[in-house]
């Protein structure tokens, strides 16, 4: 029985908000599992799996119950493909002339790569991997989503490619937009934006965030994105530069 204000939230944070340590364990097992089986496929777009990444809630440790979805980026090798950026950030993939690998991928009448092709065919693959239930696209056009048969959880995969440095020397990863063209991202900064803030504030950054998502969820709150949650709670405590237990 909690006999402080402080104990009683580190005991309500670890039953009802955080994520239960041995799940946590067991689904980045499994993570590390899909990973081999994708690398395993045949028939398949080239990999550079180097430049694989784990993005999302999850791999930033702001995941609160239930652990419903992890988010994955396979990242592709170019092969000669080129990319050009529009005045609205739209991203267009260049396929070279001769693309053994993207030619049946592309817009009709075009060179360009549709983005919603690879993730179709990403599914059709996925599909074919066994100890999963099913894999379809996502709602929102971007991803393939994987369903398990043995897990409460899905994986979101997002297939992206990895540009060379531009003039600052900063590298991209390039993902479908959902409209079938792409976007740049990296969400590598998010991951390290949120390290660095909780350690500036004594690591208590995250569970900060993992107790202001719990509340959003309440019915008689008004609600946002779990992304810019995040960020606003970021945003305040990076200024503020510190934070108590």
């Amino acid at each position: 029985m909690p006999t402080t204000v402080n104990s009683a939230f580190n005991q309500f944070m670890a039953d009802s908000v955080n994520l239960d340590s041995k799940k946590t364990i067991t689904a980045r097992s499994s993570r590390d599992y899909l990973k081999r089986q994708v690398k395993g496929l045949t028939d398949f777009f080239p990999l550079y799996s180097d430049k694989d990444v784990n993005f999302g809630s999850f791999a930033r440790r702001t995941k609160i119950r239930p652990l419903d979805d992890i988010d994955m980026i396979f990242t592709l090798s170019a092969n000669g493909c080129t990319w050009e950026e529009s005045l609205d950030g739209t991203v267009y993939i260049n396929t070279p002339t001769e693309s053994p690998e993207y030619k049946n991928f592309r817009h009709d009448s075009s060179y360009r790569l549709n983005s919603r092709k690879i993730i179709n065919h990403f599914v059709s693959k996925l599909a074919d991997l066994s100890q999963y239930d099913k894999a379809e696209t996502h709602r929102n056009q971007n991803a393939a989503t994987l369903k398990l048969s043995s897990y409460d959880w899905n994986f979101d995969i997002v297939p992206a490619f990895f540009t060379s440095e531009d003039a600052q020397g900063k590298t991209f990863y390039i993902i479908p937009d959902g409209a079938g063209n792409w976007i740049k991202t990296d969400p590598r900064l998010d991951r390290q934006r949120v390290s660095d803030i909780n350690q500036q504030c004594g690591g208590h950054v995250l569970n900060a965030i993992r107790a202001i998502k719990y509340w959003q969820r309440r019915a008689t709150m008004p609600s946002m994105s779990s992304y810019l949650l995040e960020n606003l709670v970021l945003n305040y405590f990076e200024e503020k530069g510190e934070a108590s237990p």
